[in-house]
């Protein structure tokens, strides 16, 4: 028969204190490596890909938080650029009108 994930995290429980000398929580990552530091992955199967699996996730989420907030501000500095030389090419062009205006006789 092939354990659970809920079966080999209850066993991990139990065992915690006498392999990993804690009672308290471990951190996914720490946790991971400590099972395959220790050569329990055989055993865990279930729980060291999980574990995996979690410790990926973290990552890909923060590195995707990271890549959209660094494009954000690219977005703004081009937004303002842009916005100032449309501004430019308004006011430059209002000037020529202005300039034609000015010549012109209405006699």
């Amino acid at each position: 028969l092939l354990p659970t994930i809920l079966d080999e995290l209850l066993h991990l429980k139990k065992i915690q204190k006498s392999v990993f000398q804690t009672d308290i929580e471990i951190p996914s990552l720490k946790l991971l490596n400590e099972i395959n530091a220790k050569k329990l992955e055989s055993i865990f199967i279930n729980t060291s890909v999980a574990l995996r699996i979690f410790c990926i996730l973290i990552i890909s989420v923060s590195e995707a938080e990271r890549v959209f907030s660094k494009l954000g501000s690219q977005l703004k500095i081009w937004e303002r650029a842009s916005t100032g030389q449309e501004r430019l090419y308004f006011l430059e062009i209002l000037s020529i009108e202005n300039q034609f205006a000015s010549k012109i006789n209405f006699d």
